[in-house]
């Protein structure tokens, strides 16, 4: 079982545009949409929904028409970092993510640094760790 960042998330969003298409993205049934996580504290985050639609569409639930919903869901960080994960995994110019982290994440990036330094220095292999670089787009020539 993977392990979540330290680190908390002050706020994230995740795009999906697969079906948007300019000229048809207010009307035309080819919609663009995201999901606003924001930190409301213990660990948990508020869930906002949006569309490039011009109809009714509830933020809470992210669906079109309209709804009974008058609250927002609530999720654990966990699932924010899931979110996250699954969006950067596909990300490309119609799916990707935006987050911030709170200014105190500076320990555990360095924590981290330090991880991905000892980890490189473990591999033995050279082909990895060019291959390592090219994911990371690092300049190796």
């Amino acid at each position: 079982m993977e392990t979540q960042p330290r680190a908390k998330i002050k706020k994230a969003t995740t795009y999906d545009y697969t079906s948007y298409e300019a000229g048809k993205s207010s009307n035309g049934g080819a919609y663009g949409f995201w999901t606003k996580y924001s930190y409301i504290g213990e660990g948990r985050y508020e869930v906002h929904h949006g569309t490039t639609a011009d109809f009714e569409y509830c933020p809470y639930c992210g669906n079109f028409g309209d709804c009974d919903c008058d609250i927002p869901d609530v999720v654990k960080e966990a699932e924010v970092w899931q979110a996250i994960k699954d969006a950067l995994k596909e990300s490309s110019s119609e799916i990707y993510a935006e987050y911030e982290l709170f200014k105190n994440h500076k320990e555990w990036v360095e924590k981290l640094r330090r991880r991905v330094r000892d980890a490189l220095n473990k591999t033995v292999n050279d082909t990895q760790i060019i291959n390592c670089a090219f994911n990371l787009d690092v300049k190796v020539f």
